[in-house]
This record gives C-alpha cells, sequence and structure tokens, in this order.
C-alpha cells in the first residue's frame, strides 16, 4: 500500500515514470491500475503497438501503431509520437518501449510533457533505466553514451519493477526515484523508496 501510495503522489505530481519488468510480470496490468487514478478533466494521449491497455479514462485518445503491410504503409510509434505533440495532451502514456522510439520520448519528456508513462522490458529498476537510454542512441548515429543518460536521468523521476516468481505470483519488487546522472563515475544517482525482501 505505501509503494501504491507513493507512486499515485508521484504521478500527481505530473512525475515521469517506467514500469519495468519482464514477460508476462504485470506492468500492463500495474499501468492500467495507475491510469484509473488520473483526474478525468485530464486528456491522455496512449500510443501502443499492439494496443493492449484497457483503459476506462473518458478523455482518453488512443492511437496504434502499425508494421507495413501490403497496400498499407507502417506507422511508428515515434511518428505517432509527434503527433501527439500537436494535440496539447495533458499527458502522454506510451506502451512497451522496444526500440529507438525511446529517444523521441525523451525528448518529449525533456520539452515540458510532465505525467507522462511508458513500460520497458528490464530485469530491475536500475536496469531500466540504461535499457532506455540504449534505445534511444540507436535513434541517431554518433550520439554520446553519456549524454543520453543524462538525457536519461532528466527525463524520468520514478522507475517502478515488477517480477513474476516462481509460483507465477507477481509483485512489485523496486521502486526508485532519479536525480540525475553522475558524469565522473558513469552512474545514474538514483534513491531506493522500497525494495522486496529476497526471501
Amino acid at each position: 500500500a505505501r509503494v501504491r501510495n507513493t507512486v499515485l503522489c508521484l504521478i500527481g505530481e505530473r512525475k515521469n515514470g517506467l514500469i519495468s519488468g519482464g514477460t508476462g510480470s504485470g506492468k500492463t496490468t500495474l499501468m492500467k491500475a495507475f491510469l484509473d487514478h488520473i483526474p478525468q478533466d485530464e486528456r491522455l494521449l496512449i500510443i501502443e503497438q499492439p494496443a493492449e491497455l484497457q483503459v476506462t479514462h473518458p478523455n482518453a485518445v488512443r492511437w496504434e501503431a502499425v508494421d507495413a503491410i501490403p497496400g498499407q504503409v507502417a506507422i511508428t510509434p515515434s511518428e505517432l509520437l509527434a503527433a501527439a505533440l500537436r494535440h496539447r495532451p495533458d499527458r502522454i502514456i506510451m506502451g512497451e518501449i522496444r526500440n529507438e522510439c525511446g529517444y523521441d520520448l525523451l525528448q518529449a519528456m525533456n520539452t515540458g510533457h510532465g505525467g507522462t508513462l511508458s513500460t520497458i522490458h528490464a530485469k530491475s529498476a536500475l536496469d531500466a533505466l540504461y535499457r532506455l537510454s540504449n534505445l534511444a542512441l540507436s535513434a541517431r548515429p554518433n550520439l554520446d553514451h553519456s549524454f543520453m543518460r543524462s538525457e536519461t536521468a532528466e527525463a524520468i523521476d520514478f522507475v517502478l519493477h515488477c517480477e513474476r516468481d516462481v509460483t507465477g505470483r507477481r509483485q512489485v519488487r523496486e521502486l526508485i526515484t532519479v536525480s540525475g546522472y553522475e558524469y565522473p563515475r558513469q552512474c545514474f544517482q538514483t534513491e531506493v523508496v522500497y525494495r522486496a525482501s529476497s526471501d
């Protein structure tokens, strides 16, 4: 309950967050649960590929990225994100980040789009930050690793990590907040708000 309330406070303060975890760990389910608590007068723009979120929010606009097939051109998450910025959303909700669209998402967050939420496949909360910055690096040639990690630290305020244990039970394992990136040591500056016991 403490973790849930803390995350709801962060979302209420329009902080940007990632929900990380492995396949089937409950990332999308957690995202949906938190979206249900966003004020109904806020305009949500949801971008997914494929569409998975069962959102009941009355002010949500849903867009789905599609791959190219005969007779239909591809519509990428990055293209949808660029279009979303022109629709004045209160919050941008991205489905799982799997490719270079991570770069565009970071740019959106770092230009004033607070309250953005997304999910990412990772093995820990800290790993999620490195994975997002690495995906963003794939978007442009000659991007600097440290610069991209610094951009990631500036954009992301918190990471919630979930896991599915050997019995199939899903649980939140970690919640960290992000305060910056330390160039000399080449590491993210984070604080552990919660970490589940390992027993």
